[in-house]
């Protein structure tokens, strides 16, 4: 979980007593109140000196008038040192109501106040001891022993706020602890994160996680609706349901949280829980992009380069390509490469298509490895490197490239910059061909036809170039022709085959350029 300082946003020097639950006025019909509560800035010398400083002020102001005053009121109850009004005190220093606006002189009745038990003061005064930016010198121990105290008198912040510290502590026991007390009280973010301690600790139990999501997603919490989402999507604790995933990301997109707003995209693009709209998808990639979400970005790129829920438009597409490229995405940042080397729209540049390969390709995106090895071999954007050239393509490979598999084997076959190597050769086909890719097909073919890398083996050549050739690979069908005369001892059939094919022209030429077919293809 992120640091507890960026995610706790309601205390900075303005807003601090917003969440201290107290609502209270002070008389503003008259300058002299606003002058009585001012001048309380001498009270903060010792309490007795304080309260008859603050009786000598009343006395000197026409007691008529403030009989009724509610600084009256204040300065009665502080005299008698009652907690709320020392805390109220407090308060008005810090925001400046009605008086002089003064950390220094807030801190010394919040201090009051908490002494005196007044949980809010507690919570504020620790606010200021954890923060040490107020007037106060930073002192965790100290802030750490009035969060208790004010979480022990149910202040329900400082439970929530113990909580976030010790999860950032990594404390399971006591932030799990401090959240449970809060969330009991209704407070949707000890909710949301006590839900996440149960979905992510050490003592996971899906379904209390699932129930402390719902509890504030009720409140209207995005982040739990959100996750209530992917829970429902995956099936997580809860029976897969497309329908009820696109209800909880809706509610978190509507709420703002961009995962989700991304997340109701798919959906709609994909017709999750929901007809297919390409146009909604748009409209959400849309506001997940404008806050920044790269995958969205990406997906809106693509939107507008395919003119799918949206007119094509180029423009938008490349833009929308780079923000995300910029930004670290290997998709967007391999889909710029293509249109820098193909010409889509951006004039045609090599070099600039070689950059964005190998920003792409050293995040493991495989299209963009095997690219940017293709780059290499054939000198675009780039000088000719050959062994570069194998790094990529081994990186492909390795990562299940069926084209980087079979150009790798075409470097053992051939003996290109490695020592020539049928084995390997035939292993490298074999891992293409496994996957479908018909060259290989072809080519693992041929080394059991000629026994190179494996033994001899006529029907194991046949069955491979039989599925070459079902996948209307057109030179596979000389060699089906071949093998089956062979083994029928048919060759006059074969003959009368090669005569009217378009083969019979130069065929042992065309047969010996098939061994060594070049990488391009």
């Amino acid at each position: 979980m992120e640091d507890i300082t960026s995610r706790f946003k309601g205390y900075n020097d303005e807003q601090i007593s917003i969440a201290l639950q107290s609502e209270f006025s002070i008389s503003t019909s008259s300058s002299s109140t606003i002058k009585v509560i001012d001048d309380c800035r001498s009270l903060s010398s010792s309490t007795n000196s304080c309260i008859e400083s603050l009786y000598t002020i009343v006395s000197d102001y026409n007691s008529e008038y403030l009989k009724d005053d509610s600084s009256v009121s204040l300065y009665n109850k502080v005299k008698q040192g009652n907690p709320e009004a020392m805390f109220k005190l407090a308060v008005c220093f810090w925001k400046g109501n009605h008086v002089k606006k003064s950390q220094k002189h807030a801190i010394i009745w919040f201090r009051k106040a908490a002494l005196a038990g007044h949980p809010d003061a507690q919570f504020n005064l620790a606010l200021c001891y954890y923060d040490g930016k107020k007037g106060i010198e930073k002192n965790e121990k100290r802030a750490l022993y009035w969060f208790s105290k004010a979480a022990k008198n149910n202040n329900v912040n400082a439970q929530f706020l113990l909580g976030e510290i010790y999860d950032v502590k990594k404390n399971e026991e006591l932030a799990m602890k401090w959240y449970q007390m809060a969330a009991e009280q209704g407070h949707s973010s000890s909710q949301f994160y006590l839900g996440l301690c149960y979905h992510t600790y050490a003592k996971k139990n899906i379904k209390k996680a699932i129930y402390w999501y719902k509890k504030a997603a009720e409140q209207n919490d995005p982040r739990a609706q959100y996750l209530l989402g992917t829970c429902y999507n995956d099936g997580n604790g809860v029976p897969v349901s497309k329908e009820e995933a696109f209800k909880y990301y809706s509610l978190a997109a509507e709420n703002g949280n961009t995962d989700a707003q991304f997340n109701l995209g798919l959906s709609y693009a994909r017709g999750c829980g929901i007809s297919r709209n390409p146009e909604l998808a748009v409209k959400w990639y849309r506001e997940a992009s404008k806050k920044g979400h790269i995958s969205a970005c990406v997906n809106l790129g693509i939107c507008y380069e395919h003119g799918c829920g949206v007119e094509r438009d180029m423009d938008e597409a490349v833009k929308w390509y780079r923000i995300a490229a910029d930004a670290g995405n290997s998709i967007a940042q391999f889909n710029l490469a293509l249109c820098y080397e193909n010409g889509n729209y951006l004039e045609k540049d090599y070099f600039k298509a070689f950059y964005w390969y190998e920003k792409a390709a050293q995040q493991n995106e495989l299209e963009a490895q095997y690219n940017l090895a293709s780059c290499y071999a054939f000198g675009k954007g780039t000088d000719i490197n050959y062994e570069k050239s194998i790094e990529w393509y081994r990186a492909a490979a390795s990562n299940g490239c069926c084209r980087s598999q079979f150009n790798l084997g075409i470097f053992y076959f051939k003996g290109i910059t490695v020592l020539k190597d049928y084995s390997h050769a035939v292993f490298w086909f074999r891992k293409s061909a496994g996957q479908g890719f018909t060259i290989a097909q072809f080519f693992l073919g041929l080394c059991y036809m000629k026994g190179k890398g494996v033994v001899a083996d006529n029907y194991k050549a046949l069955e491979w170039f039989k599925k070459a050739d079902e996948q209307n690979y057109e030179p596979a069908i000389v060699y089906i022709k071949k093998l089956e005369a062979a083994n029928n001892r048919q060759w006059f059939k074969y003959i009368k085959y090669l005569l009217k094919s378009k083969y019979s022209k130069n065929y042992k030429k065309y047969e010996k350029n098939n061994e060594i077919i070049n990488l391009k293809q």
